[in-house]
């Protein structure tokens, strides 16, 4: 009998171990499918989210043509003349001020990087290297640079990248050998996210033996993904482009987890590989539901596809996790699409294996299969105007904002265009610049198209929330 058991054990063993070697195969395989990313080089800058020639473009049309309006309108309004700003001293390191201060900073620096981007001086390059310091000073040991530190990676990284392109006498070799050493500590910062396997680590939160278990909508299971770590992964990405460092690069963007494992059961301490990271950006993007949803969609907005509405997490009609879960996998599309990954705009699975209700598609009409994931994102953002916030009782302004141009860039596709030209700034201008989106009217342009024409999407007719214009 005890022959028989140890028999059985080993066999099992056996099965298990081969069946995780096929997994690894098959991943090698594919790892790199989409293109393969790589850090920006000394001599490539800029090439983070714009390389020259779509920079020498935009300059055009911003400052010669005038033209689109839109766009030209942004500039003058928000960036013209913006420079770089410094994080405050000390950097608080309690929770929800730590995360504003650095959002404060993140959102402005954006505009700044725009206004650098357009017209670059001098004093905007030594403005740059102040902010730059001014992190180093506060967190020498770098930064995961996820929602909650405001997602700080996202400007930093670009200003920096747009700096060593215009004014890369502004620092010294040492200094830019300390600077890129500091992004790779970014870089590593977040790598506890797949790499602590522990029981109170966040991979095993996410398992379905944790304090976050996986949900399962559309007919797929899936672990969680909140903005944070969608955050992080960015700030990620974006700090080991400019570290040089390969493996870190990997890491964020394509690490060979297996793109079929999108939960955390069946890890182990070793298993898969600590080089693999179920957060990467493949990972997110093979994450969203087949309608476009995304976990923040149906966790913490709440979404209910019976008569479509939300409930969301505050009270208020523009806030939306939805977008903000999805807004930093858009960006990190960009910054792998400029370095290697071509074929990212083509990410997908064979959703309708998943035999997903109708009902959750915009208008009841599935898209056709393999329609890419970052697309169904889009459409789906579109197809939720109007939709009805249960907690207030009001149309949520989901839909509205303006990362939908982030789309039109690289979409050819009817739904989105419409929806880019449509979208608004639904912050105000008074608002506090942490929260507002509408830099994203940049991304839009130039247009260079990735994946080509698709059907427009039939939505149902609703009427458009009164605010706006």
């Amino acid at each position: 009998m005890r022959q028989r058991l140890i028999s059985v054990i080993v066999v099992f063993v056996v099965v298990v171990c081969a069946y995780q070697a096929h997994v690894l195969a098959n991943t090698a395989e594919v790892k790199g499918k989409w293109g393969k990313v790589v850090p920006i080089a000394d001599d490539k800058h800029p090439n983070l989210f714009y390389n020259q020639s779509e920079i020498d473009e935009l300059r055009k049309m911003i400052l010669v043509d005038k033209s689109p309006p839109e766009l030209v309108d942004h500039y003058n309004a928000w960036c013209k003349g913006a420079e770089a700003i410094e994080i405050v001293h000390p950097w608080p390191r309690t929770h929800p001020e730590h995360m504003y201060e650095g959002r404060k900073v993140m959102k402005h620096n954006i505009y700044a990087a725009i206004s650098y981007m357009i017209e670059p001086t001098l004093t905007k390059a030594d403005k740059i290297k102040t902010c730059i310091y001014g992190f180093i000073k506060e967190v020498p040991d770098g930064t995961n640079g996820d929602h909650g530190t405001g997602t700080v990676g996202l400007s930093t990284t670009w200003l920096y990248d747009l700096a060593l392109a215009y004014h890369p006498d502004t620092f010294t070799d040492s200094e830019k050998s300390e600077i890129r050493n500091w992004f790779k500590k970014c870089a590593e910062a977040g790598r506890y996210l797949s790499t602590n396997r522990t029981k109170n680590g966040s991979l095993y939160s996410t398992s379905s033996k944790g304090d976050a278990p996986p949900i399962t909508r559309e007919g797929r299971t899936i672990s969680l993904k909140p903005n944070w770590f969608s955050a992080a992964m960015l700030s990620g990405l974006c700090s080991a482009l400019l570290s040089g460092d390969q493996a870190a690069v990997d890491f964020w963007a394509d690490s060979g987890w297996p793109h079929d494992m999108l939960v955390s059961d069946g890890f182990t301490d070793t298993w898969p590989p600590l080089t693999c990271n179920m957060y990467d950006l493949v990972m997110h993007i093979k994450a969203i539901f087949p309608s476009g949803a995304n976990s923040d969609t149906y966790t913490r907005d709440s979404f209910r596809s019976s008569d479509w509405s939300v409930y969301c997490s505050y009270d208020s009609d523009k806030q939306s996790y939805h977008d903000a879960q999805a807004q930093y996998i858009l960006w990190a599309a960009e910054a792998a699409y400029h370095n290697g990954m071509t074929r990212v705009f083509e990410i997908s699975d064979d959703y309708t294996k998943y035999n997903t209700p109708s009902s959750v598609f915009p208008g009841g009409k599935p898209y056709p299969d393999n329609t890419p994931g970052l697309l169904r994102h889009h459409l789906f953002t579109v197809g939720v105007r109007g939709i009805l916030n249960r907690r207030t009782g009001n149309k949520h302004l989901m839909g509205w904002e303006q990362p939908t141009w982030m789309g039109y860039r690289r979409y050819d596709n009817e739904t989105v265009t419409k929806g880019a030209q449509t979208s608004y700034n639904i912050w105000g201008a008074k608002e506090n610049v942490m929260w507002r989106n509408n830099h994203a009217v940049h991304m839009g342009f130039p247009r260079r198209v990735a994946y080509p024409n698709t059907p427009p999407l039939s939505l149902p007719t609703a009427t458009n929330n009164p605010e706006v214009k």
